[in-house]
Parts: structure tokens; C-alpha cells; sequence
């Protein structure tokens, strides 16, 4: 006979069974509607066309459905073929449609077209629904062949259009967030530029003022009084641009929710768009189109950020059966020092191709790390294949790279110590802002992005910056970008900005002044002068990150400019940084009217070589 704890032992275990198995998820349903699939598993259904892959509904068990009317989810691509040169938005139509995998635990189904002489890609969109989860995944791949013309991609994406009577808050980041504003009546609002308007109540919004840097955003949405949608990514790495890339992530003057894959936003668009000809293929996602629940719209964001966490403990997806997505993965350890043996903690790597810039890549994989104590690094979840290493540090203007990194599956690459060294070897006269890529420490420097920053300039520096080396105050005395703008009376203002600094006795080798530009919109260069004498050109090609409201950056390019140091002569000396762009003639003024021209500047440095004394 046994025990009366056995029994007992065995009755529970029996219970607990009993309710693991009631517990379990239902299973996922797919069925065929005709010119429509629907998929469900029973807390979240869809329902897509097959034809475009569009989602035409989606809602959570017990709520209503989230996209009504024409408000749908689907994905398209801005490029262009050869028989099609301009760039246009090209969706998927007559699209092939297939079901992938049909289990109880999970449904996958695709659509699919075919290239052609106007955008000669073969586009598939996938949707995912799998057993017990309260949402779904998406992913999009590409293929182009040797036998097909070349090809440009623009900008690619999934967007998801919302019920807006449903939806009242957008979330981004911590400080990115904020509440939308109904107009029922549309032809109230003033349309200022493209994509902005002005509000009955005063306020301009765009859809470019809400973005984030891919580096560390992983989640964004919208949510109602106790509903959000949102979008996660549990990794960047089909992303173009790497961590300091921004982009769109909601629109502020509708509910719209994006999750942009590759685009020029806030870069030089003609530099990073894809022109692709010979065999080519890329896998976007998959993103996970999260749907919850809660008692506010705060505690649905904060809940998000959870399951966004959720979702990069789980990546690689061992669901995923792509060819195109390898699940066994490596990863490249190291560590980065300085050439005096400093520690590079805090430095930023990043595995990408040889070239170009790592800023300018979009046509493979950007996987990126920071370095922790020690300046070693870890950066795991590789694909398999060949990468360079590129390193740079905020704080330090050097930067350097090592090529033929062999990432293998199920690998650890360490490639030991990688020394980063200063941009130029010198003594450092004086320095204005911080080498990080951005404006931050500057005035406006990092604030939250707003239409029409820059014409605050006028007030804020009637007299154009002049700034004195220790006496300017950079937080105060350097505004955040160097703009064009117009005055009440219709002229146009091209600002000249001077810094002085006195040398003690003369001086001869070499002087080297570094800039770092965190971003350049239609600007065309940079003039330099030397105690009013003209001393070096820079061009700079345009990217659109201060008249699309940014106020940290943009592309980052920095110029070295060297010259004899026996130009500077005892006492003071002066620098002025003279835009090189046409001065706009005289128009009817306009108060909400773009800049003519503006760059952002990340620092600036005079250097010394060690023969600099007499």
C-alpha cells in the first residue's frame, strides 16, 4: 500500500498535467476566402489578400477590429526600373500566393511577384501567426538576378494605416511620445511643406518629427485608452545605415505606425539608395506586429518594451525556414585599445562590407556592439560570411577598421586587440563640442525634433555666432546648426560665424584643424578663412536632417584641414566658418519657410604637431 504522501505526490502531479494541458494554446486556423486568407489562433486574426498581401483586418479577441475602411497594413518599396526611371511607390499586384507552413503551432503564408521591366525585383511578403501569441510576425525578401536590368530601391517598408477613433497616444522613446490631434474636418488644416501641417490650434506636425537612431530601438507604436499596436524588431541588422542611422517610426499628424527597412532619411539620398544588378538577395525581418492590452496607454508602452525583450531573447527564430535566413549563427569578440593602452570602452563596433561607409550600406547585414569595461566587445547572432570591422569611440576622433572578419555558424571569432588611434597625433589647442556625431552639447543640441527650430537663429544670435575660446560657452554660444533664414522683411541671412583664440608667441610645423560635421542640409561646403584670409573649401553633398526638423544629426562626415602653423601669429586670431551656398534673393516673407542652406557641426579642434615652438 502506499505512502500518503505518494498518493498525495501523484495526485497532484496528476492536476498539474490536467491543467498544463487545458492551458494549452489553441491551435492556428487557416482559412481559404477566396480572394482572402484569414488566419487566426484565437486571441489574434487575420485577415490578408492574397493578390497584394495587404492586411485588410486585424484585431485582438475582444476588441474591435484595428484597421477599418481603407486603414490597412501593407509593404511597398520607392525604386524604379529601366523602362521607369523616376522613383514611384510600387506595391505587390497579382501577386502569387502560397502557404508556407501549416502546422497547428504555426500558419506561414506569402505572396509573391515576379520582376519587371519597371522594378525588376522579385518581392515576396510573409506573414506569420504562431499558436498562443498575441501577435504576428512579418518579414519581405528580394531577388534579383543576372538576367534582369538593373535595379533601384529607394526606400523600403511596412505600414500599418490605424482605426484613428481608436488610438489617442504614439510611443517611440521615453522622451518621443506624446498625443494625437483629431480634426474632423480635414480642410482646417494648412499644409506648410511636404507631409506637415499646421493645426487649428497653432501646432505643426509631420511625420518627420518622430524618429529614433536604430542603435538601441527596438519597439514603437500607438496605443488607445486600453489598446496598443506596436511594432518590434528584435534585430536591426537588415537596417541600412547602422546605429546612427534615424528613421520614421510613426507619423504625429495621423496613426500611422512604420517600420522602414531601408531608406534615405536624414542621409544623402542618392548615396544610399540600391542600384542592384546581378545576382542579388535580401531578407527584411521579421518584425513581430505586437497587440496588447492594459489600463493605460503608459503602462501598454512599458509593456511593449517587455515584449520587446521577449523577442530578441528568442532571435534567431528557429520557426524561420527561409533560405535566406540562416538561424545557426557566430559571433566576434574582442577588445579595443588605444595606442597608448588606454582602455577604448564605450567604443562602437560594427561588422559590415569593405565598402563604402558603413553609414552608406544597405545591400547586406550591419551587425554592431559597444564595447564594455576594458574595451572588449561581444557581437553576437552573426550570419555566417565575411565582414570588415569598423571601430569608432564617442569622445575620441580617431577611428579605424580591420578587414577579413570570417564569421563561421556556431563560431567565436576573437580577433583580439584592435588599436584605435587618434585621427591626428598633436597637441590639442582648444576644442569646441564633443566628437560624437552629434550637436549634442550645443544649443538645441538633442531636443526633441520641431518644425521650424532654426528660425529661432535670428533672435538668439542677431550678431551671428562668435565664439571665444575659454570665455563662449558652447551650451549657450554654438547654436545647433549654422542656417539660412529670412528675416521679416523678406532677405534672406547667410551667417558667418567666427571663432577667436589668442596664441601666446609664435609658432611654426604644422596646424591641423579638425571638423567634425554631424549634418549638412544644402549647403554645398564650408569656406574657411584664417585671421580674414581665405584658407580651405570643403564641399559637403546635401542630406535632408535639418529641414526634416533634425536637431542631433545626420550624415557624418569629418575634414581635416592642415596648414602652416606660422599662418597663426602672437595674440589673437580668428577663424570664420563661412557657408558656401548662393545667398537667396529677397522674397515675400514667409515665417514657417524652410532653410536655404544649414549644417550641424559635431566639433571642432586646432591642433598642433610637436615641432610647433619656436
Amino acid at each position: 500500500m502506499r505512502s500518503f504522501p505518494v498518493m498525495l505526490y501523484l495526485i497532484m502531479s496528476a492536476y498539474c498535467l490536467t491543467a498544463l494541458a487545458s492551458s494549452k494554446p489553441p491551435p492556428v486556423q487557416l482559412k481559404d476566402q477566396g480572394s482572402t486568407v484569414q488566419l487566426t489562433n484565437g486571441l489574434v486574426t487575420l485577415q490578408i489578400q492574397k493578390s497584394s498581401g495587404h492586411v485588410l483586418k486585424m484585431h485582438l479577441k475582444g476588441e474591435p477590429d484595428v484597421l477599418i475602411g481603407r486603414r490597412m497594413m501593407y509593404f511597398d518599396a520607392n525604386g524604379h526600373g529601366p523602362l521607369h526611371p523616376r522613383k514611384d511607390y510600387w506595391g505587390l499586384g497579382n501577386a502569387v500566393f502560397r502557404v508556407v507552413q501549416n502546422t497547428p503551432q504555426l500558419v506561414e503564408v506569402s505572396s509573391t511577384t515576379e520582376p519587371s521591366p519597371q522594378f525588376p525585383f522579385s518581392v515576396s511578403v510573409h506573414y506569420a501567426l504562431l499558436a498562443g501569441d498575441s501577435g504576428f510576425y512579418c518579414f519581405a525578401t528580394y531577388r534579383h538576378t543576372s538576367s534582369e536590368p538593373e535595379g533601384v530601391i529607394g526606400q523600403t517598408r511596412f505600414v500599418i494605416k490605424l482605426n484613428e477613433k481608436m488610438f489617442t497616444n504614439y510611443f517611440v522613446t521615453n522622451q518621443e511620445k506624446g498625443k494625437y490631434y483629431y480634426v474632423s474636418n480635414p480642410s482646417k488644416l494648412k499644409e506648410i511643406t511636404n507631409a506637415t501641417y499646421q493645426f487649428p490650434d497653432g501646432s505643426i506636425r509631420t511625420k518627420y518629427n518622430i524618429a529614433a537612431f536604430e542603435d538601441h530601438h527596438y519597439v514603437h507604436g500607438v496605443t488607445g485608452p486600453h489598446m496598443g499596436v506596436w511594432m518590434i524588431s528584435a534585430s536591426n541588422e537588415f537596417d541600412n545605415g547602422g546605429p546612427t542611422k534615424q528613421d520614421l517610426c510613426v507619423h504625429q499628424d495621423s496613426v500611422i505606425v512604420l517600420r522602414m527597412l531601408q531608406s534615405g532619411h536624414f542621409l544623402e539620398g542618392s548615396h544610399t539608395a540600391l542600384h542592384v544588378a546581378g545576382n542579388w538577395s535580401k531578407i527584411y525581418g521579421p518584425m513581430y506586429v505586437y497587440l496588447n492590452r492594459g489600463s493605460s496607454p503608459e503602462a501598454m508602452w512599458k509593456e511593449a518594451r517587455k515584449q520587446s525583450k521577449v523577442q530578441r531573447n528568442k532571435w534567431p527564430y528557429r520557426w524561420m525556414k527561409n533560405s535566406l535566413y540562416p538561424v545557426d549563427r557566430g559571433s566576434v569578440v574582442g577588445q579595443v585599445v588605444h595606442t597608448n593602452g588606454k582602455s577604448g570602452q564605450g567604443a562602437v563596433v560594427i561588422l559590415g562590407a569593405p565598402s563604402p561607409d558603413w553609414q552608406l550600406q544597405g545591400m547586406g547585414y550591419l551587425f554592431w556592439s559597444h564595447a564594455g569595461k576594458g574595451g572588449r566587445f561581444d557581437i553576437p547572432k552573426v550570419r555566417p560570411g565575411k565582414y570588415t570591422l569598423y571601430v569608432w569611440q564617442p569622445g575620441y576622433a580617431g577611428t579605424t577598421h580591420e578587414n577579413s572578419i570570417v564569421v563561421g555558424a556556431g563560431t567565436r571569432a576573437d580577433i583580439g586587440k584592435i588599436i584605435l588611434p587618434p585621427a591626428v597625433d598633436g597637441t590639442t589647442l582648444w576644442q569646441i563640442g564633443k566628437p560624437d556625431r552629434t550637436t549634442i552639447g550645443f544649443r538645441h543640441g538633442g531636443e526633441l525634433r520641431q518644425f521650424g527650430l532654426w528660425n529661432l537663429y535670428s533672435k538668439q544670435f542677431p550678431n551671428d555666432v562668435n565664439f571665444v575660446v575659454g570665455k563662449s560657452n558652447p551650451a549657450k554660444d554654438w547654436n545647433y546648426c549654422q542656417p539660412v533664414v529670412q528675416h521679416s522683411d523678406g532677405t534672406w541671412h547667410k551667417p558667418v560665424w567666427h571663432i577667436t583664440f589668442k596664441i601666446a608667441h609664435s609658432l611654426h610645423g604644422n596646424a591641423t584643424l579638425l571638423i567634425g560635421i554631424a549634418g549638412a542640409s544644402q549647403a554645398g561646403g564650408v569656406n574657411l578663412t584664417l585671421n580674414g584670409k581665405p584658407l580651405q573649401n570643403f564641399p559637403l553633398q546635401s542630406d535632408p536632417s535639418v529641414y526634416r526638423d533634425g536637431t542631433s544629426a545626420g550624415q557624418y562626415r569629418m575634414k581635416q584641414v592642415t596648414f602652416d602653423a606660422a599662418l597663426l601669429h602672437a595674440g589673437v586670431n580668428s577663424i570664420g566658418l563661412h557657408l558656401d551656398c548662393r545667398q537667396p534673393p529677397p522674397s515675400p516673407y514667409n515665417q514657417y519657410a524652410l532653410p536655404r542652406g544649414a549644417i550641424m557641426y559635431d566639433f571642432l579642434r586646432l591642433m598642433l604637431d610637436s615641432s610647433h615652438t619656436k
